[in-house]
This record gives structure tokens, sequence and C-alpha cells, in this order.
């Protein structure tokens, strides 16, 4: 797990609310040299134990409430754990009271991934093939969400009427109508081809999918020769046809590991699940910004420019889907 604001306050770390959880773990561990405060919204907190973990290093700590953190918990202990890949040390989990828990990580070194570099988008790929190959033969067994294509078309269903409902009770000027008008014409032209995307998961496995690969929730180094990919953040994380983590990916470094485990997921299969993957990223960002804040005047520009971006994109997609192929035009969008 990689800490996300590196100006984050310190404060002593005797008595702090994450050492005293981080002692309950039970294990013989070092104590922190110094807390810090890395996030503090509500309930919800991230704080960087300096110097707790092994050899040394920093250790994540996140508190929050067990729905919150119960994605994340489960990815770790029922999955990473049972997985030989290389990841992050997950340390534990312990129980702040019924509703709560502390989850503690290593924190990720090396730099944050960069998507505009094809070799980093290389070694992006092949970890995640490893990754889905190696989870999908322990994944049937887990608590997990299915994010795959009917969840998806749900989804998309929620957001229709919220945009609707928006457009008859408030009284939106007229270039943030129009901005709303051409969402709804983008997403009814989704729902009509879903059969399409139907065809491109049928036949593809189920596994693992970490649903938000981005710079933010990834870093890349090297350890004595070695390149890395550690990934951290797994509360969007679901069990699905592995579409929604190619977006960003090199599809053939990607393919060129999946292809002895499955033989039928080929360059262009992957090129074909990597435009699923843009339906979902484009859905979840339009999700982002119309559910519980579509009528909010606080960002509300920026929020129209947001859903015009992602109109074009689903647009883009939708004649991508009616001509039944993947291109390579679509790696990096979304």
């Amino acid at each position: 797990m990689g800490d996300k604001n590196n100006e984050g306050s310190f404060c002593p770390a005797a008595d702090h609310r994450s050492t005293l959880a981080w002692q309950r773990l039970g294990l013989e561990r070092r104590d922190p040299v110094a807390i810090q405060i890395l996030r503090e919204r509500g309930k919800n907190a991230v704080y960087r134990l300096v110097g707790a973990g092994d050899g040394g290093g920093d250790v994540m700590a996140k508190y929050g409430s067990n729905e919150m953190l119960g994605i994340e918990r489960t990815v770790y202990e029922q999955v990473l754990e049972r997985v030989a890949i290389d990841k992050l040390r997950y340390y534990g989990a312990v129980n702040e009271g019924p509703d709560a828990s502390w989850i503690f990580v290593e924190r990720a070194s090396g730099v944050r991934w960069d998507e505009s570099v094809p070799e980093q988008c290389a070694l992006a790929g092949r970890w995640i093939g490893s990754l889905h190959v190696a989870a999908a033969a322990v994944i049937s067994t887990v608590p997990l969400p299915d994010v795959g294509p009917r969840t998806q078309l749900q989804r998309l269903r929620e957001i229709r009427p919220i945009i609707v409902n928006s457009l008859d009770n408030v009284a939106w000027s007229s270039p943030h109508r129009m901005v709303l008008d051409g969402l709804l014409v983008a997403l009814d032209g989704l729902e009509a081809c879903w059969d399409r995307i139907d065809e491109i998961c049928v036949g593809a496995p189920v596994t693992l999918v970490h649903g938000d690969y981005r710079g933010k929730n990834a870093h890349v180094g090297e350890d004595r020769g070695d390149e890395y990919f550690r990934v951290f953040d797994w509360e969007t994380a679901g069990i699905a046809a592995p579409a929604v983590d190619l977006v960003r990916v090199d599809a053939r470094a990607y393919a060129d590991v999946v292809r002895s485990a499955w033989p039928h997921v080929d360059l262009a299969a992957v090129q074909q699940l990597a435009v699923f993957g843009h339906v979902v990223r484009n859905l979840n960002a339009v999700r982002w910004d119309v559910i519980g804040s579509l009528d909010s005047e606080l960002h509300q520009e920026s929020r129209m420019r947001s859903l015009g971006r992602y109109t074009g994109r689903i647009g883009e997609i939708l004649r991508e889907l009616s001509r039944g192929k993947a291109d390579e035009r679509y790696r990096g969008v979304g």
C-alpha cells in the first residue's frame, strides 16, 4: 500500500490509536518511531507507521467500517495470501468494536506507475496476467461481489432514472441540459448493444479483478535488478472476466502470460475484453458524478465537463462495438 499524500503531518507514535491497534496484532513487531497522518475523514483514516515493518520498513494502517474494509480484507486474506505472486506483505487485521476494524499492509516502495511509459505498461500486463491466472484457481470459494456484465448493466440502468428525474425537477441551464441529454442517448445506445458485450465476456475466464488500476494505486520499481509492480487499495475488487483490469496495460504482454493457462485468450480476445473494460471504467466514472451529487451546485461546472468527456468516450466505445473488433487506439483511454 502506498501513501497517496506524502505531505501528511507527523505525530508521536506512543499511544496513537494506530500504534495501539498494531500492538494488538499479537506479533513480535517493532513499534513505529512516528505516525504520518495521511487521511482522517469522518470515521475513515489512513496512517503510515514509520519503521514498524519487517527490516525497518513502513506499514500502512487503514481504519474504517467493516463494510468499507470488508472487500479489501477479503482480498488480502482469502486470495492474495493463497497465490504465489509477488505482492505487498499483509500483516493482518484487528477488530475495533463490532462495526469497525484496522488492516495493516506493507508500504509500497518505488514510484507511481506511469501509464504513458510502454515498459511499465508491459510490466503491469505481465503481473496482472500472472495474478489473474493464479486467482482464477481459488476465487470460486471467496465471498467477493460479482462485478461482471450483468452487474454493470444493472448499474447502467440505475444511472438513467437519476438523470431523467434531475432533468424533470431541476432548472438546468441549456448547456448543462445538453450534456445530460447527450449522456442519456449514450447510455441508451450502450444498453442497446449489450448483447455484444455479453458475447465478448461469455468465453472469458472468471477471476479476481482489482477494478481501479491506475497510477495512484500501483507502484513500480527495481529490487536487485528485478523490476516489480506492486498494487494496493483493493476496495473496488470483485469477481468477473478480466476486462476492467486490461484498460491501461500492454495487451500483448498480458496475452503472452495467460496463454499457457487460457489458450483461447489470445491477443485479439484481450483487446476485445479491454473494450468492455473501457465500458466499465466510464460507467463507474459516470456513477461517481451522478449518484448522490448530480443536483449539487458544488463543482457543477467541472462535473458537467467530466460527464461530457465520458459521453464522448462512450460514443467511441459504441462505434468500436458496432464494428465488432478491438482497436489499439483504446489503450490508455478511460
